[in-house]
Order: structure tokens, then sequence, then C-alpha cells
């Protein structure tokens, strides 16, 4: 199997939404290979600055599961990958 041509890359991005416009802004968190989102259920309908994913091997392109990456949503530079 070739992990990079065959699955799919999927990166970690957000939205926000200003509902009297309706007009919505995407930001990228993460272009490395992440599943599974997740914050702290203490913050999970507030404004938070950290969320966590599994992340790939590489830091581009599709790669299995290595690490789990901390991702620093006001800064992408001090994202954190724990292997």
């Amino acid at each position: 199997m070739d992990y990079e041509k065959d699955v799919p890359l999927t990166t970690l991005a957000r939205y926000v939404v200003n509902p009297a416009t309706e007009a919505f802004e995407k930001r990228l968190l993460s272009s490395r290979h992440v599943e599974f989102p997740s914050v702290s259920p203490l913050v999970s309908t507030k404004k938070h600055r950290y969320v966590y994913v599994s992340a790939g091997a590489k830091a581009d392109g599709s790669s299995p599961t290595a690490g789990v990456l901390k991702v620093d949503t006001d800064d992408a530079a001090l994202s954190q990958v724990y292997k």
C-alpha cells in the first residue's frame, strides 16, 4: 500500500462565522495529516487555545499516525508533536 497515494490528506482548519453578515473565514491550523481532533470537555463550546489530534509521521503529505499533535490555535508555529 502506498499510504501517501491511497489515503487522502486530512488537515485541521478553524471556521469563524459572523452571524450578522453570514460570512465565514477559514483558517488552516495544521497542514500535517491529522485525525480525531479533540479539545477538553471543559472548553468544548468556549474559546480555547489548544486542540489535540493524532498526527502523521511526516510534516507534509499523508502518513501513518505516529504521535499526538498539540495545535496552538493562536500561533501555529508553537504547535508541538509528541511521538
